[in-house]
């Protein structure tokens, strides 16, 4: 009986502990061990906790599954690759949106990459993007005004 009375009140424990995770105003709340500036923008991190966030609040081009395929995601099919294999043409799906209802377009996507490359604030990440995309380098160090590599067709 004491065993049972016990239980029940590690049970009533646990929930009431577990309460505040469980929002009247659906939102979650997620606990997670940050880096020291506690930065979510993933943009300028390295910290594995921002990334693990962010896999829940952002959503890439492309994704990967747990065995390493790669399926579209935001585009409609894997990118089109010239026979060269230095342009890689992507085609947005129709009708994505973003939290407020606005509908993502390849500017967004353009944007996105300036962002990374901004040389005002360049992103951690940027070198790799340096090293794979005409004409990034140069938007990076600010000697141009868009990036030669990137493309829009039939916006």
């Amino acid at each position: 009986m004491k065993k049972a009375r016990l239980a029940l009140l590690l049970l009533a424990l646990v929930v009431v502990l577990a309460a505040p995770a469980y929002a009247q105003d659906n939102t979650l709340r997620y606990g997670l061990r940050m880096d020291q500036t506690g930065n979510l923008d993933l943009h300028y991190t390295t910290a594995a906790g921002p990334f693990i966030a962010g896999e829940n609040i952002f959503e890439p081009l492309v994704a990967k599954d747990v065995d390493g395929t790669i399926h579209p995601h935001l585009v409609e099919d894997l990118p089109e690759i010239s026979q060269d294999g230095l342009v890689y043409t992507f085609k947005l799906k129709e009708g994505i949106t973003f939290h407020d209802g606005s509908l993502l377009t390849t500017e967004d996507v353009v944007a996105t990459f300036e962002r990374l490359l901004d040389p005002e604030n360049v992103s951690v990440h940027s070198g790799v993007l340096t090293r794979l995309i005409l004409g990034a380098a140069e938007f990076a160090a600010g000697e141009a005004d868009e990036i030669a590599g990137i493309t829009v067709y039939d916006e």
